[in-house]
């Protein structure tokens, strides 16, 4: 192996092609060996990952995708590159295949605000029916919220019905 990656941990005992499989596709952030939760890793050249005892200081955070300080930041994965080259195969193997879990932030906000609507609709069809105004409250309130619960459900269904190990071996026929 000449890239590696290395999380908190210490092990190098991955590659780099397999941190990606594992972090992104199977949306595993543990390190394959002890179980820690490596909440970001650095992919890094064999000897070097060798030749140290912990990994090298990693930015706390990173608000977007590229380059960060002397790294490259690859999200979907939650990963630090040493070499731009190793983040653009990394990039490469990941694109095109986001979950319908995380469409775009657009639809995401159509959705509830149909959803809100229709529930608050439905909630002052009900609250029409009853006189006193705690009542018509408790009406609006429980047709927005089952309206949203429903909304939640749909919404979350393709995340938790796509095989990853199938979104990966069809992005491997491409």
């Amino acid at each position: 192996m000449e890239w590696v990656a290395v999380g908190r941990c210490g092990h190098r005992v991955m590659c780099s092609q397999c941190m990606v499989r594992i972090r992104f596709f199977h949306q595993n952030k543990r390190c394959c060996i002890c179980r820690t939760r490596c909440p970001k890793v650095i992919v890094t050249r064999w000897p070097a990952g060798a030749a140290v005892g912990n990994p090298p200081q990693l930015p706390l955070f990173a608000f977007r995708e590229g380059r960060v300080g002397h790294f490259w930041y690859h999200k979907l994965t939650a990963a630090y590159f040493e070499d731009e080259q190793q983040y653009n195969v990394a990039r490469a193997a990941c694109h095109g295949i986001l979950s319908p879990f995380y469409q775009p932030l657009f639809w995401f906000i159509f959705w509830y605000t149909l959803v809100i609507s229709v529930g608050a609709f439905m909630g002052s069809s009900f609250a029409a029916l009853t006189k006193e105004t705690v009542l018509q409250f408790r009406a609006y309130d429980l047709a927005i919220f089952c309206a949203v619960l429903v909304a939640t459900f749909f919404w979350s269904i393709p995340k938790c019905t796509q095989d990853p190990l199938q979104l990966e071996s069809s992005m491997h026929k491409l």
